[in-house]
């Protein structure tokens, strides 16, 4: 307590104001999760795509295109939070480079799974898994977001993205259910 209290008096001194929320590891912390969120939304935004080359039951094709919406809806508004705060910045992954390339390394093996390893039900079946790990990523990572972006209008826009993808969640499982 008495460091704080005397780190404290020497910024009062020195005319340093240091806040908490606007402090550079705080910005690069949140500007990680807008990273992530951002990257994971342009992904699940092109799920239709892959029902272009892939046959699946209607409500299928109905998921991915409600699933696609969300992604660009919850775009659209990280769009409009970056507008607000022009220290909001997803440009730069933060990932360490091992992560990144076992991250691409996922995805190239999803993405051969459901383009070439699967069909009809199989098909179905590992969309719809696939779908369910990213909804419930989507999930979370705008969960910790409100949880961490001190702005009350984000917190409250993270909150209703985290809806949305925890509905997602939930009625792929309950699709998966019949698959």
């Amino acid at each position: 307590m008495k460091y704080l209290t005397a780190f404290c008096a020497l910024c009062l001194l020195s005319g340093t104001v240091v806040r908490g929320e606007d402090s550079q590891s705080y910005r690069d912390n949140l500007n990680a999760g807008y990273f992530l969120l951002h990257d994971l939304l342009d992904n699940e935004h092109e799920v239709p795509l892959l029902l272009d080359i892939k046959t699946a039951p209607q409500e299928i094709q109905d998921f991915a295109k409600k699933v696609s919406l969300t992604a660009e809806d919850g775009k659209v508004t990280l769009d409009k939070i970056r507008d607000s705060d022009p220290k909001i910045s997803w440009d730069k992954n933060p990932l360490p480079q091992f992560e990144q390339d076992v991250r691409a390394a996922i995805k190239g093996d999803k993405q051969h799974q459901l383009l070439f390893g699967t069909k009809d039900a199989n098909f179905v079946r590992a969309f719809l898994v696939s779908q369910a790990e990213a909804s419930m990523y989507a999930a979370n990572i705008a969960k910790i977001m409100s949880e961490q972006d001190k702005n009350p209008w984000h917190q409250r826009e993270f909150s209703h993205i985290s809806e949305r993808w925890h509905a997602l969640h939930e009625e792929d499982f309950r699709l998966l259910r019949n698959y």
